[in-house]
């Protein structure tokens, strides 16, 4: 995937300007920048142009944005509802809510839990989409220190195994280090 002069701005405000990079498939490159350099912006480019070229995303938000109405297990099997049986999308939501360590929550509701386990279901789900692109918002938010880093270990085992074009926005230089193969400094 190839970037080439992007330069995007609001309200006439630039955002980016003149931003080029090429990302290795397979590989998961991390920009560390603070609040406000433009990184969920360009996570939202990546995506729009991506996916209008029939490319499959998953996206896991700096905020969960989970579905009020339904339970833990089935925020995350709703988009593996679109690929594969219901049975089968249950079965897949309940090892990856496993994985994120939420199994004893899969039928609560997410009024019920809190900030860092709203990310973790948010986390969930987007690995849990067999996608060709992901992307990673600030998206280990909100978890304490000791999950994060089991979480972290067990979604850069899970990129290697998938070969999956990773790129992953924060400000926080560590979370970078240990999920990252290659990591990027400013916008």
């Amino acid at each position: 995937m190839k970037i080439e002069k992007l330069s995007i701005a609001f309200n006439g405000k630039k955002v980016l300007s003149d931003f080029s990079i090429e990302f290795e498939d397979g590989k998961t490159t991390g920009f560390l920048a603070p609040s406000g350099f433009g990184k969920t912006t360009l996570l939202n480019w990546i995506c729009e142009n991506e996916m209008s070229k029939g490319k499959t995303v998953s996206f896991a938000f700096q905020e969960p944005r989970l579905l009020e109405s339904a339970t833990v297990l089935e925020n995350v099997a709703l988009p593996l509802r679109n690929i594969m049986s219901g049975k089968d999308a249950l079965e897949k939501a309940r090892l990856f809510l496993k994985k994120v360590k939420m199994e004893d929550k899969e039928g609560s509701f997410p009024a019920k839990l809190s900030g860092g386990e709203k990310q973790r279901v948010s986390l969930a789900r987007a690995l849990s989409f067999p996608s060709e692109i992901l992307l990673l918002d600030e998206a280990f938010n909100s978890i304490d220190e000791k999950t994060k880093a089991e979480i972290i270990s067990f979604t850069k085992s899970l990129l290697k195994r998938e070969g999956r074009t990773t790129i992953f926005v924060t400000h926080n230089e560590k979370e970078a280090e240990l999920l990252c193969d290659s990591i990027k400094k400013g916008l």
